[in-house]
């Protein structure tokens, strides 16, 4: 099975934690790529990891840059993946852009309260929304705690599409 993930590379917090365990296992059971969107403290940090997993670097020049998205659906059409996993705001709302351009099923991780990710009025007015839609868009969330759970199925996502993925394994 090949897999690619989709992560901001600027995460270090329970994100970088969660992946890093899940990687650790899961590269022992299938072909894992990572694309991260911007050099960070989870990108560095994944190249320094001895994980049997391959590193792609797609940086976009800021969150509205899209020019990102041809360059992944490319790779994911090229490449033979079965699925694609995006972790984060800024995974997600250019995991919804690829639906259109790929014919891989695509699933989220949820990591936190995405009503609490963003601590600006205006971060807060503009991303959340952004992140609100591309979960809608992206059908199956995996949470990573039985609270995020029931917190997607509160909030209207449906039951049968959210699964629970306690500490990333």
């Amino acid at each position: 099975m090949k897999i690619m993930h989709i992560i901001s590379g600027g995460d270090k917090g329970g994100a970088k934690t969660h992946m890093f365990a899940l990687l650790d296992e899961l590269c022992k059971l299938a072909d894992v790529t990572v694309v991260c969107l911007m050099r960070g403290v989870f990108y560095e940090e994944i190249l320094e990891q001895d994980f049997n997993v391959k590193v792609e670097l797609f940086e976009q020049k800021g969150r509205f840059d899209l020019s990102v998205v041809q360059k992944i659906a490319k790779l994911i059409n090229d490449g033979g993946f079965d699925v694609v996993n995006s972790h984060g705001a800024r995974a997600n709302f250019i995991a919804q852009m690829l639906i259109k351009h790929i014919n891989v099923p695509i699933c989220t991780t949820v990591h936190s309260d995405y009503k609490l990710d963003f601590d600006t009025f205006y971060k807060k007015l503009v991303f959340e929304k952004l992140n609100v839609s591309a979960l809608k868009k992206i059908r199956y969330k995996i949470a990573v705690s039985d609270a995020f759970r029931d917190m997607l199925v509160s909030r209207g996502f449906m039951p049968n599409d959210v699964l629970t993925v306690y500490n990333g394994m």
